[in-house]
């Protein structure tokens, strides 16, 4: 995972293409592996992903494994992922989810406009902890064309104000969109040294 947990950050404009396999019992997650915040709100997130996009396997031997994050961990948190895309192939021998290994989320947390391509077919969440707790708006199964089409730059390209982030762009004959050079703010990872790197900058 580009890093272990995530708590009261924000995680934005990350592009990996990373191979993520855990040989244990872990939590092994497209971006994160374990997610979540705690800031005694409980209907404001202060745990955020959004306009990000895994295009990478995600693997766990005995643990949780999820396309963008391993495990959403039970401590009064308050997150939302919005505008991100997943494209891969989830397994684990105990929980796999396209885009979530665990969900064990305690308070009211954000699923929003999520397109994913996952090739074992997982449903959106390998376990349902208290699932109801999370609002889900938008999230739709895409095909490797529909990933690799302008529609896809676009919805990384928005955010949930409705302005545009301008980070992303479309490439005509392109698997998938990508980061464009040029945004400082961006970080584009396809090694294990690089995703080491990147943590300082993605908190």
């Amino acid at each position: 995972a580009l890093c272990r947990s995530a708590y009261r950050t924000t995680i934005q404009n990350v592009m990996s293409t990373v191979t993520v396999q855990d040989n244990g019992s872990g939590n092994a997650g497209g971006l994160v592996g374990r997610f979540g915040g705690h800031n005694g709100d409980e209907y404001t997130p202060d745990t955020f992903i959004k306009n990000c996009a895994v295009y990478a396997n995600i693997s766990s031997e005995n643990g949780t494994a999820g396309g963008l994050v391993g495990e959403s961990w039970e401590h009064k948190q308050t997150w939302k992922i919005e505008n991100c895309i997943y494209m891969g192939t989830v397994s684990s021998r105990e929980y796999a989810g396209a885009l979530i290994g665990n969900e064990n989320t305690g308070r009211l947390s954000y699923l929003t406009d999520i397109w994913y391509c996952e090739s074992n077919e997982c449903a959106i969440f390998g376990k349902e902890g208290n699932g109801g707790n999370i609002e889900q708006s938008r999230i739709y199964s895409k095909t490797t064309e529909e990933i690799a089409s302008e529609a896809a730059a676009n919805l990384l390209n928005t955010t949930s104000d409705g302005t545009s982030n301008d980070a992303w762009e479309y490439v005509k004959g392109e698997a998938y969109p990508t980061l464009k050079g040029e945004i400082e703010s961006s970080i584009t990872v396809a090694s294990w040294e690089e995703l080491c790197d990147a943590v300082t900058n993605a908190n």
